[in-house]
C-alpha cells in the first residue's frame, strides 16, 4: 500500500510539474500537424453591404474554421483602406498519448481546449469588426490590387478571400447602376495590370449580372482585366 502511495504521489507531482511548466511556455501546435496545411483568409468587410452576402460571409468563415485540424497553420488578414491587420497562428490540439506519455507530454490537452478556445473568440472579434464597417466606400478595383500585391514574392497557399465582388454602391438588380460600374472601373484605366493569384474568392454575391460585369471588363482581351474570379462555396 505505502508503495503504491508513493507511486501516486510521484506521478502527480511530475504531472503538476509538467503542466506548471506548460502553463509558462506556449506550445507550438505547428509541429503536431499531420498534413503541413496553411490556410490564408483574407477579409473585406466594406463589400457587404447586403444581408445575405452577410450571412453567406459568415457561413463561410464558420465552415473554414471548423476545417482546422491540430497543428494547421491558420492566417486571417483584415484588409482596409489599403492597410492590414493580420492573426497568425497554428490550431491548437495534442497528439494522443497514453496517460503516462501525457504526464510528460509538452502539449497539455485541457491547456490546448482553453486556447482553441481564446482562439475563437479572437477570430470572432475579429468578424465583428470585418462585418461593422460593411458599407463603407471602397475601391473593388484597388482591392484586387491589394491582393496581387500581397502575393508579390509569395506563393499562395491554401487561400480563401471573402469579398462579395459588388462594387461600392452598385445594386446587382440595377442593369443600370451595372452600366455605371462598368463605365467607371473602365474609366479608371490600367485594368489590364490587374492581376489576382491562385486564390478562391468564397461564397460571392451569386447574381449573374454581377458576374457578367466582371466578364466584360475583361474588354475582350483589349486592356482589360486578365484574370478570372476562381469561386467556391462553403454553405
Amino acid at each position: 500500500m505505502a508503495r503504491n502511495f508513493f507511486v501516486f504521489s510521484a506521478l502527480f507531482s511530475l504531472a503538476a510539474s509538467a503542466l506548471s511548466t506548460q502553463a509558462l511556455a506556449k506550445t507550438d501546435y505547428c509541429q503536431y500537424s499531420e498534413t503541413n496545411r496553411s490556410v490564408e483568409v483574407h477579409l473585406f468587410g466594406e463589400t457587404y453591404s447586403y444581408d445575405d452576402d452577410k450571412r453567406r460571409f459568415q457561413s463561410g468563415i464558420q465552415n473554414i474554421f471548423n476545417s482546422l485540424k491540430m497543428g494547421d497553420r491558420f492566417k486571417l488578414i483584415h484588409h482596409r483602406n489599403g492597410q492590414m491587420k493580420d492573426l497568425e497562428v497554428c490550431f491548437p490540439g495534442c497528439p494522443k498519448k497514453s496517460l503516462l506519455e501525457s504526464l510528460t507530454s509538452d502539449c497539455s490537452i485541457e491547456i490546448a481546449k482553453k486556447e482553441k478556445s481564446q482562439l475563437r473568440k479572437r477570430v470572432s472579434a475579429i468578424l465583428g469588426e470585418t462585418i461593422k464597417i460593411a458599407g463603407e466606400p471602397y475601391q473593388i478595383i484597388e482591392q484586387m490590387k491589394t491582393l496581387d500585391e500581397y502575393y508579390t514574392n509569395r506563393e499562395p497557399v491554401e487561400s480563401y478571400v471573402f469579398n462579395s465582388t459588388v462594387p461600392y454602391g452598385v445594386d446587382v438588380d440595377s442593369k443600370a447602376s451595372l452600366d455605371k460600374a462598368f463605365v467607371e472601373m473602365v474609366q479608371t484605366g490600367s485594368l489590364e495590370n490587374v492581376s489576382v493569384p491562385d486564390v478562391k474568392f468564397v461564397n460571392i454575391n451569386p447574381s449573374k449580372s454581377l458576374r457578367s460585369l466582371w466578364d466584360d471588363l475583361k474588354l475582350d482581351g483589349k486592356k482589360g482585366l486578365n484574370f478570372n474570379i476562381q469561386t467556391v462555396v462553403l454553405d
